[in-house]
């Protein structure tokens, strides 16, 4: 894991290394593609990202919530519940990290669309659950007065 840390690997690294895994066949492995988008990820190079996303022919859920997840941390919402909704249409059960990705302070305002995924794929306890759910982050707006006092 160490090896695959931002700490230690430029976006030029990064490259060679996607390169050293693509010959030595290792991008079957879910693991090296999740990791991939990662570090892709972490420099802003989503073109990258989702190449390595569209070709990997193993998508785990890990893979599936690090493309999504880099998709929201760069703040690309459309995209983000495009993904979204593929994966709902998969084989592949999202966790609750993968609403947690979506379901971040930045795509509060989004919370509709996503019950509207959620809804047209009939699953309606994530509907149910997103409704309910209450973030850490999330406050409660007091109730404002007003007073207005004329010369």
């Amino acid at each position: 894991y160490r090896q695959f840390s931002k700490k230690y690997l430029s976006l030029s690294a990064t490259k060679k290394l996607h390169a050293l895994i693509l010959k030595t066949q290792l991008s079957c492995d879910p693991f090296y593609a999740t990791q991939m988008v990662r570090l892709y990820a972490i420099y802003g190079d989503l073109y990258s990202a989702r190449y390595v996303f569209d070709k990997s022919p193993n998508r785990s859920v890990y893979l599936w919530n690090s493309i999504i997840r880099a998709h929201a941390q760069a703040h690309r919402f459309v995209h983000t519940f495009s993904l979204l909704r593929s994966m709902l249409m998969s084989d592949i059960e999202p966790d609750g990290f993968t609403f947690a990705c979506v379901n971040n302070s930045e795509t509060g305002s989004y919370k509709v669309m996503l019950s509207n995924i959620y809804a047209g794929n009939e699953r309606w306890d994530d509907a149910r659950e997103l409704r309910d759910y209450k973030g850490e982050n999330q406050m409660s707006k007091m109730p404002g007065l007003s007073w207005s006092a004329g010369y």
